[in-house]
């Protein structure tokens, strides 16, 4: 299962997490139980931020794909999820 989070949804005005409350709901919505996750992004910065911000609330198992989407987007035949919002 592919989901998507944006750094700006983890995050308040201020650029600090919002509250373990708010955090909670986000990642309870995707539905990740216990499930291993790695996150990707474009360099791997801000999937760091990601992890924490996950850790906070979750217990699920937590990586970093350090291929990150540069190597993942240049491959063929990997999934791509192009259903989030810009």
């Amino acid at each position: 299962m592919f989901s998507s989070v944006k750094l700006k949804t983890t995050t308040d005005a201020g650029r600090k997490f919002k509250s373990k409350n708010e955090l909670s709901t986000i990642f309870s919505s995707l539905k990740l139980d216990d499930q291993d996750l790695s996150i990707v992004c474009g360099s791997g910065l801000t999937s760091c931020i990601l992890v924490m911000a996950i850790e906070l609330v979750q217990n699920n198992k937590v990586s970093i794909y350090d291929g990150s989407w540069t190597e993942w987007g240049s491959k063929d035949k990997l999934p791509i999820d192009l259903s989030f919002d810009s």
